[in-house]
């Protein structure tokens, strides 16, 4: 039988919008990108998707070279992994990728809102959008994943 403490923990849960893990395979992250982004999933704070690790700690943590961060985080903000924010100074995750455990889904919207703000003032566009309403991945060249064509026919 399981024991439960006396004293209550918070648990937030985050899920990863499976579209991501394809979105990976297609960026061709090296094995630092791919760790120094799972290290700021795992430190995101759970009300907004924000992570406030310095480059330095995450060279420490993860014993790779700050330089090697450095780059993993320019390969990260340039395919939209994450975002770099400047005031304050943190790097958000991408919301319409990997979100927290919000039930509404106004504050989801408000999140990616800020996400895509963030990126606007690096004069970009976002290149994904997480459309709630068809459970799908958009992509900032109007196509949708899943494609029907890319899952063979399969709809």
């Amino acid at each position: 039988m399981v024991r439960r403490s006396s004293q209550s923990k918070s648990v937030y849960w985050g899920a990863i919008v499976l579209d991501t893990f394809e979105q990976l395979l297609k960026a061709k992250l090296c094995g630092n990108d791919l760790r120094v982004f799972l290290y700021l999933c795992s430190k995101m704070l759970h009300e907004d998707n924000t992570c406030y690790e310095n480059q330095k700690s995450i060279s420490d943590n993860l014993q790779i070279h700050k330089t090697s961060v450095s780059k993993a985080i320019k390969v990260l903000v340039e395919k939209q992994f994450i975002a770099k924010a400047v005031s304050p100074k943190r790097f958000m995750i991408n919301p319409h990728l990997f979100y927290i455990a919000k039930k509404n889904p106004v504050e989801r919207e408000d999140i990616r809102a800020r996400f895509d703000k963030i990126v606007r003032s690096t004069n970009q566009e976002p290149l994904f959008y997480m459309n709630e309403d068809t459970n799908t991945l958009e992509l900032s060249d109007g196509s949708r994943w899943p494609n029907p064509r890319q899952l063979g026919g399969i709809t």
